[in-house]
């Protein structure tokens, strides 16, 4: 699937933010370095498990992004010369099941159109909602489609251990209809460090799409 460039701004949610935190703790424990309350102990097979001290997090460093994030912001708001009028790209957008039946796709992409985003990043739950906003299709509107490997909402705590879901995130990435995976939640490292889900990661990785 081809790239596509969007003349907008690119608008980062929290969720962006936090999944930088996380990554990055998850990187340095593959690396060694005793991190954020995470070591990494390393078993003959080479394999990384990981052994996991009370917190996850360093809450101070944490709390310094989070008001750091803040103060800019504010400033950015307050000391513009004018608001921004221009079109966004909105980087989180879920058209999941619970949903279909009080948002149709019409309506669905016409809000959309009405607040401005040119472009956004869909992943759903399943993955027929992403493809429904796909083929409705608008003059201004353009998905961006992620695959998100649930089923159904209670995937979000097991898809990294059920050889059905990986299977299927497999199979529809091979097909070229979307863009990227995700959003997946894995609430902690050792939940990836499997050797199917490396599979998965390594094989998105290998066909230039975004995670």
């Amino acid at each position: 699937m081809g790239r596509v460039a969007f003349d907008a701004p690119l608008v980062l949610t929290s969720d962006f933010l936090l999944a930088a935190v996380f990554l990055q703790t998850h990187l340095d424990a593959l690396r060694g370095t005793p991190q954020n309350g995470i070591y990494p102990e390393f078993s003959k097979t080479t394999a990384p498990t990981l052994r996991y001290n009370t917190y996850m997090f360093d809450l101070r460093k944490t709390l310094r992004l989070w008001v750091f994030v803040a103060v800019v912001s504010v400033a950015s708001s307050v000391f513009a010369d004018e608001p921004y009028q221009g079109r966004l790209f909105d980087a989180h957008v879920h058209y999941s099941h619970q949903t279909w039946d009080v948002i149709d796709t019409e309506a669905a992409l016409r809000l959309l159109d009405e607040a401005g985003i040119t472009a956004a990043l869909t992943s759903s739950t399943p993955d027929e909602g992403t493809l429904k906003l796909m083929h409705e299709k608008h003059p201004r509107v353009h998905i961006v489609p992620f695959y998100r490997p649930y089923k159904e909402n209670k995937d979000r705590v097991s898809w990294f251990k059920n050889p059905d879901r990986l299977r299927s995130a497999e199979e529809a990435l091979e097909s070229g209809g979307h863009m990227g995976f995700g959003e997946v939640h894995i609430h902690a490292p050792i939940n990836i460090a499997d050797e199917h889900v490396e599979d998965l990661i390594r094989s998105v990785a290998d066909r230039g799409l975004f995670i």
